[in-house]
């Protein structure tokens, strides 16, 4: 059982405290009373004067340690809600700090790739032509890489919202696949994490139109202004829609950013979309998708590479043709 008068309680201290100074101002309240009437009854002023005096002094310094020590106590109780919201500033500060680091990482692994990628470019442009085993061991290295990325995606966002989140790169395919005319989507690859659980439903979804969606038609409406998509409660989206219906088993909180080459003459192209989400929510809606799109931007040059190599195994069928 708990101690009710905890005096580590800020609140129960404070009760404690003011209740001690009204005992101690009754007492001198009484004292004043049980000296100085007698003394007047009895006829001797001066005793009666001094003991007032004396108590009257006495009840004024009291009266003043007693707001000093009100207002020690308020200014302690600001200083320990001050300590306490610098702690949650330096966890704040401690955990975008190991994000930002995580895509630093992220980053010099992109790179090593985007070199690899580009010396195979440069080679092929020469008129060298690789091999079925040097275009394996390629297309494996970029898969590994582009899982390294979602799992640093994940990660990031698990130390940013606070939940266990999911992510997912979407590709767009062309208008000619299927001859229907219509832009389709799928998944291409998840984190390690959320494979698992959600392989199963990526097999039955398959590729679907982009509008099925609405995080994706959003994005590529060109009227808007906001290249990402953002919600930490989909089921007070009333307009929300998804291809898989069964959604809310997996998230019900999303982010979503373009993977594209931005024109400023012409069209942005989008190569498809950076997804993340989780059951609880905890999206900045400035952070989150700043985030998102500086990792998205990234993975960009990587897929822009591996387009101009053809690693369509790598990095989907038809992606970017």
């Amino acid at each position: 059982m708990s101690n009710v008068f905890d005096r580590t309680d800020p609140r129960t201290s404070r009760w404690i405290d003011t209740f001690g100074i009204f005992i101690n101002f009754l007492s001198v309240a009484v004292v004043i009373i049980a000296t100085v009437f007698p003394a007047l009854r009895n006829g001797s002023l001066l005793y009666a004067w001094s003991v007032g005096v004396l108590s009257g002094v006495l009840f004024i310094s009291f009266i003043y340690n007693g707001f000093s020590y009100l207002r020690n106590i308020n200014l302690q109780n600001r200083l320990n809600n001050l300590n306490v919201d610098r702690k949650i500033i330096d966890q704040i500060r401690e955990r975008d700090k190991d994000s930002f680091e995580r895509i630093q990482q992220v980053s010099q692994e992109g790179s090593k790739i985007i070199s690899l990628l580009y010396a195979h470019s440069v080679a092929k442009a020469g008129g060298y032509a690789a091999s079925g085993e040097e275009q394996n061991s390629i297309s494996l290295r970029v898969s590994m890489y582009l899982l390294y990325f979602l799992d640093n995606v994940k990660e990031t966002f698990d130390a940013l919202t606070g939940y266990n989140c999911s992510s997912c790169i979407k590709f767009l395919l062309p208008a000619n696949v299927g001859g229907t005319g219509e832009i389709l989507v799928k998944t291409y690859m998840r984190d390690a994490c959320s494979y698992g659980k959600r392989k199963s439903s990526d097999a039955v979804l398959g590729e679907y139109n982009y509008k099925a969606n609405t995080a994706f038609e959003y994005i590529m409406n060109s009227e808007v202004e906001d290249m990402h998509y953002i919600s930490n409660n989909l089921r007070m989206e009333t307009m929300y829609n998804t291809a898989n219906n069964k959604y809310s088993r997996y998230y019900n909180a999303t982010v979503v950013v373009p993977i594209c080459l931005k024109k400023s003459d012409e069209p942005d192209m989008v190569y498809g979309f950076l997804c993340v989400d989780n059951k609880r929510g905890g999206f900045d809606e400035i952070i989150a998708p700043a985030v998102l799109q500086a990792y998205a931007d990234q993975l960009l040059m990587v897929l822009m590479m591996g387009v101009d190599l053809e690693l369509n195994e790598a990095l989907g069928a038809n992606v970017g043709a």
